[in-house]
């Protein structure tokens, strides 16, 4: 199951259209590599969890072993790997030497098993991370409600912090409009737009109040 939560966005091609919806996968757990090792060795084989981590070790080895040889490795269903370069350009081929080339690069290409997985996947609507965060720092602080709105056209640190002294002053927060760098699942939108889970991009005169309980 993979959460998703919806934000608004402006199309940074076309700047003057309105705010769109758009979804963003959210990352439930970074899995390490003895975590992965583990569960491959809990899917009903005889082999131990030390042995899949060396032979998953010596395979990146070796891939790199052969991509710095010239060679391009065609991994079964998980996909093929060769190499690309960035280099510097010259004012000709006869100036061009090595130390045009700023990096060596891998390139990944998926196998059949990874191109598209929208026919395996199922999808859960859930709100934004930096909703979840702000809604959990505001029930600590001790504020009774959580103003949409302000969240929508805050930061979060700037709007937990504003939930922070009102809870303690018995104030209403502000609907100031301060701009947003939405992050959920480590992608970051191009143009404007917040990411509030999909509902009004923008402020108004009637902030809605959701109740913390």
């Amino acid at each position: 199951m993979i959460d998703v939560s919806k934000y608004m966005q402006v199309n940074s091609m076309k700047p003057n259209d309105p705010p769109k919806a758009y979804g963003r996968p959210q990352v439930r757990k970074v899995m390490t590599f003895e975590q992965f090792v583990s569960h491959l060795a809990d899917h009903n084989t005889t082999y131990s969890r030390g042995t899949f981590k060396g032979v998953v070790s010596d395979a990146c080895k070796c891939v790199v072993e052969q991509l710095l040889a010239g060679n391009k490795i065609m991994f079964g269903e998980l996909g093929e790997f060769w190499l690309s370069i960035s280099c510097n350009p010259a004012k000709d081929l006869e100036s061009f030497t090595a130390s045009n080339i700023t990096s060596v690069n891998i390139v990944f290409t998926p196998g059949p098993d990874f191109e598209n997985l929208i026919d395996k996947a199922d999808f859960n609507f859930v709100v934004s991370r930096k909703a979840q965060d702000a809604i959990m720092k505001a029930m600590i602080s001790g504020a009774r409600t959580l103003d949409l709105t302000a969240l929508m056209s805050k930061t979060t640190a700037e709007f937990v912090a504003n939930q922070a002294v009102n809870a303690e002053n018995g104030d209403e927060e502000d609907g100031g409009d301060t701009s947003t760098d939405p992050t959920d699942g480590g992608t970051t939108p191009t143009g404007g737009g917040s990411d509030n889970g999909g509902g009004d991009n923008g402020g108004g005169d009637d902030p809605d109040d959701v109740s913390l309980g």
